[in-house]
């Protein structure tokens, strides 16, 4: 019978491999997505910026 730590830290180890083998492709969809609401993308739809009332002189 498989003690309870050798269970845990198998499982610990599939998880943070699974983790880090799709961690680098969301950062990277999540960074493009970004700089496409900031500069102007193609494919993403941005969000209209929000007006900002100018004090009057």
């Amino acid at each position: 019978m498989a003690r309870s730590g050798d269970l845990s830290s198998q499982v610990r180890a599939g998880v943070q491999a699974k983790v880090r083998e799709l961690l680098p492709g969301i950062v990277r969809e999540e960074v493009e997505r970004y700089l496409d609401s900031i500069f102007g993308g193609g494919s993403v739809a941005s969000k209209p910026r929000k007006k900002v009332a100018r004090r009057k002189k």
